[in-house]
Formats: structure tokens, sequence, C-alpha cells
């Protein structure tokens, strides 16, 4: 599920050197100034006029060093519903991003080469272009590009590369990491003609009015809708089974996503969001559900930073508590989808849940299902597997984001104190590796971390 504002990082090798030089001259400049007024002031050669004019000029150096480095350090493309903002390394111009709308996009040119590197060129109206090397981008982010190409672009009938770039997705990918995804990007790219709502339309028999998207990606979208009569918010999830062609497996998706509903309806906690109902209007799946106010863990993390000390070990403790309380009912309840995106820090700095996106019955002897973001999600449910333990994993990966500002390399169990900058204590550290051990077996229950985080509370 890609959130409505997408961010992907990207620096191209030019604007890496760029900005190695620049931090690496700044400081060199700044101690040539300071000896260049020593050494003036100590022999008295220079004229006061001269000596101000040297040193300015060093100055005006010294300020456009740290404006390159500062500009060269902008890696982040921003997607969202009204275009693209690319930084100065893409679209160059002074101290700002570059902004696309969408309808400024002309066409798309994709090619491979033989040495197995693909390039994206995103052609716009006024001849300006963009190049992306697609080796650099990670997968989850390639798949949110591709979907937000097609959602707010034009899609595949405007820019007919766009189903290139799907049948050759794999090629991004690890051979171990493709043949696990495989058939989530052969049901993810299929052709559909699946278009989210757009707001001020009607659903819910039209008693509810869409707002605006909060979310979307593959089959399904996220919206924030009014009750007409009230005008009280609620949020509304939105999935479509793919029209496959066989009549018996669209059944039973649609028997599943029900089943899913009436299970999440059961759940009674004060930082989950409660399940109101679940209806089928135009051949789509909807379920209602309670909206809360507050900033989810990704954006907390893009506007304040990472989180360290008490208030880091206090945020794991609250997902750790919701954890234990799915995993406590009965039948105990899998997520299988906890992101930073999906935990919300609300008015009063307390956590909530606020999207089941792939929760599911616990069936010992059932397959689960390829649903989550690559990052998150623990090997064994990439093999269609998931368990208790693989929410877990997903825990521990997601403190490991609020930790230090980056999504954990998938299938690695997550040291967050190699991180530059982050600094947890030994037994906090250990507690992140213990949970994202690729053995499902040695990861702790929540019960257990909720213990080890409570001993961090009164150190």
């Amino acid at each position: 599920m890609a959130e409505a504002e997408i961010t992907i990082r990207y620096r191209t090798a030019g604007a890496f050197l760029v900005n190695k030089l620049a931090l690496i001259l700044t400081p060199v400049m700044i101690i040539f100034m300071v000896w260049t007024y020593l050494v003036g002031i100590y022999h008295g050669d220079l004229s006061a006029e001269r000596l101000m004019i040297i040193l300015f000029s060093e100055m005006l150096i010294i300020l456009s060093l740290i404006s390159v480095y500062i500009l060269s350090s902008d890696e982040q493309i921003y997607i969202t519903r009204e275009g693209l903002f690319f930084p100065p390394s893409l679209l160059p111009r002074f101290a700002i991003k570059s902004r696309k709308a969408w309808q400024e996009l002309a066409g798309l040119d994709y090619r491979t080469h033989n040495f197995g590197g693909q390039m994206l060129t995103l052609k716009f109206k006024d001849r300006s272009r963009v190049t992306l090397d697609l080796r650099k981008i990670p997968p989850e982010a390639l798949d949110n590009l591709i979907v937000a190409i097609d959602v707010w672009g034009g899609g595949r009938d405007n820019f007919p590369a766009l189903l290139e770039i799907r049948s050759n997705l794999d090629q991004n990918l690890s051979k171990g990491y493709t043949d696990l995804w495989e058939e989530e990007l052969t049901s993810r790219f299929a052709a559909t003609n699946f278009i989210p709502l757009e707001p001020g339309e009607k659903v819910y028999q039209n008693r509810m009015q869409v707002d605006r998207q909060m979310a979307f990606g593959g089959m399904s979208a996220i919206y924030l809708v009014s009750n007409l009569e009230d005008r009280k918010k609620f949020v509304l999830k939105e999935s479509m089974v793919p029209d496959t062609g066989k009549a018996d497996l669209k059944e039973k998706a649609d028997e599943m996503l029900r089943r899913e509903a009436e299970l999440l309806s059961k759940v009674d906690h004060p930082r989950i969001a409660r399940v109101f109902d679940h209806f089928v209007e135009n051949g789509r799946n909807y379920i209602l559900l309670e909206h809360l106010s507050g900033m989810d863990l990704r954006r907390l993390v893009k506007e304040y930073g990472p989180q360290s000390g008490e208030n880091l070990v206090e945020i794991a403790l609250q997902i750790a508590e919701i954890i234990e309380y799915l995993h406590g009912m009965t039948p105990p309840l899998i997520h299988k989808d906890l992101t930073p995106s999906n935990l919300i820090m609300e008015n009063d700095n307390c956590i909530s849940l606020i999207d089941f996106g792939a929760a599911n019955l616990f069936l010992g002897t059932a397959t689960g299902t390829i649903i989550g973001k690559q990052s998150y999600m623990a090997p064994e449910q990439l093999r269609g597997k998931a368990t208790l333990a693989s929410d877990i994993y997903s825990f521990g990966c997601t403190v490991y984001f609020v930790a230090t500002g980056a999504d954990p390399t998938p299938i690695k169990s997550s040291d967050p104190n190699k991180e530059k900058g982050t600094k947890l204590s030994k037994n906090f550290n250990n507690l992140m590796a213990r949970c994202t051990d690729l053995e499902p077996t040695k990861r702790p229950s929540a019960a257990e971390i909720i213990s080890v985080l409570k001993r961090e509370l009164q150190k």
C-alpha cells in the first residue's frame, strides 16, 4: 500500500561526488580564510580594504560550497496526486525542488542493457527529462512509482512502456528474492480496470462521500470519507478482487474478505481502530473503520527525525502491547502488515494501530498470502506461511525504522546500532536483533518484549 505522498530515495553518482567534494573543501576553505586573516594582520602588508575584499571573496566561496553541499544532499523524489517533485541533481533549479504536474508528463522511455541495467526516462512537455537508473531504486519504491504513474499519470493506455517495465521488474531483484515475489508480482501487475475513487464520489448507498485518497496500491485504496448526515469522519478501505476469469476463485477471495471484516469487527482495544461495517458495491469490497487523528510513524520520523532514549522505548512498548492483544485473541490474530505507515501517534502521544491491511486467522495448517511491504516482512511470510512470529519480525523492523530513519534491509536481521547516529542500549539493541532473527522460533513473544522494554524504562 503506497502512501498518498510517496518518497523515493535516489542520488546520481555525480551528485554523490559533488556532495563529498563540497564536504571536504568547505572546512579547507574555512581554515584558509582564517589563515589569510591572521597572516594579513600579522604581516600588515595588506591594506584593510584589500584584506576585506579577499576575505569577502573567500566567504562567498564558502557559502557557495555550503549551498552546493545542501543541494546535492537532497536525494528524495516526492510523488503525490498533484505531481512529481525532483531534487536539483535530477532537474536543476536553485534551492528548491522542481515540480512537474502529471499533465506535463509526455512520455516514458524504458531501456535495458546487456549488462543488466535498466533505465527509465520521464519526458515532459517542456522538453525536460529525468532519467532514473532502476537498479538504484528499491523494489517497493519502484512498485509505488509504477502504480502512481498508472493511477495519476495516465496509465498504460498513454504510456505502453509501463507494461514492459512490469514484465521486467523481477530483474531489479536478487534471484532468491525474485523467486519469493514471483507470485505476488504476477498478481499485482495483472491487467485490471481498478481506478481509485475520486473526491466527491458517493459510497455506502450514497450515505458517505469521499473526501480524499489517503493511500493506494495494487488492487486496493484507503479513503477519508464523511457521513453526509452529521459530517463525521471515517476511514474506508477498498479492495477489488482481480477478474481472472475463474468464478470460483473470485468467490473464494470475496468470502475471505468478508470473513476478515467479521473477524476485525470483534477487535475491541482502545488503541486499535474499530471496524464498523463491511459492504460490497460495484464489485468492490469495503471496510468502514474508525478515523483516528494523528501522525503516522513514517511522517513522524520524516518531520522530527529518528527517535531515541525513553521516547523510543515508549513507542516500542505501546506497539508491543497492541501485538500482545491481537495474539491473545481467540483464535490469535496475525496482523501481517505491521509497518510505520499503519501506526500513528495520536494527539495524546499514544500509539494506535489504524489499518489491518492483511489481518487473518491464525490457522496452523493454513497457507498465508504474500501481503505487506518487503522491508518489513519475515522470510516465512514471503514464502506464504505467516505465523505469530512474523508480526514480531515486523515489529523489530518498524522499531528499527523509528530508531534510524531508514527502512531495514529485506530478509536480514536488524542491528540499529550499526546505523550512523543510532545508539541503543545493549539490551534494547539485542532485543531488536532477536525480533528480526531469520529463524521464527528464535524470536521472542510479545509478552517477553514487553517485559524487556519495561525494564529499560526503569533504568
